[in-house]
C-alpha cells in the first residue's frame, strides 16, 4: 500500500511540475503591453533614436486562448482607436538576447502589422522581460519596445 501511495504522490508531483513549466512562457506574455520606446535599425547611419510622439499609443493584449488585440490610438491623422485582432504562437528564441519569440498572425486590419511582410509580426521577449518588435528592421524601419502594464 505504501509503495502505491508513494508512486501516486510521485506521479502527481511530476505532473504538476510539468504543467507549471509548459505554462511559463505563456504567463510571461499574457496581459497588456504598452509602447515605451522606439529605436532605429541602422545605428551607424542614424545615431539618434526617433522621439516617441506623445499622441501615438500602441498596445497589445495577449489572452490565454492564443489570441491578441493590437490597438493604435493615433496615427497623426485620426484620434480614434484602431484595432487588429489575431492569433499568436510562442517559441524559444534562437537569439541569445531574447528568451522567447512570439509570431503574430493578423486576422483583421493586417495593415497594422509593423513588418515588411503584410499581416504578420515577429516579437521577442527580452531577457529584461520587455517585448521587442524588430520586424521592420529588415526594411530599414524603426524598432519598438513595449513594457507590460
Amino acid at each position: 500500500m505504501k509503495k502505491h501511495l508513494l508512486s501516486l504522490i510521485t506521479l502527481v508531483v511530476i505532473t504538476v511540475g510539468c504543467n507549471k513549466e509548459s505554462n511559463e512562457p505563456v504567463s510571461i506574455l499574457i496581459g497588456n503591453w504598452e509602447l515605451v520606446e522606439t529605436f532605429v535599425s541602422w545605428p551607424p547611419l542614424y545615431p539618434d533614436n526617433p522621439e516617441l510622439d506623445s499622441d501615438y499609443k500602441v498596445t497589445y493584449r495577449f489572452d490565454t486562448d492564443g489570441t491578441f488585440t493590437k490597438t493604435e490610438t493615433s496615427d497623426g491623422f485620426s484620434t480614434l482607436p484602431v484595432q487588429a485582432l489575431g492569433r499568436y504562437e510562442i517559441g524559444n528564441s534562437t537569439q541569445s538576447d531574447f528568451l522567447l519569440e512570439v509570431v503574430l498572425t493578423f486576422d483583421s486590419n493586417p495593415e497594422l502589422a509593423a513588418n515588411c511582410d503584410f499581416g504578420m509580426e515577429n516579437l521577442y521577449i527580452s531577457n529584461e522581460k520587455l517585448l521587442v518588435n524588430t520586424s521592420w528592421s529588415a526594411c530599414d524601419g524603426p524598432g519598438f519596445i513595449f513594457r507590460k502594464i
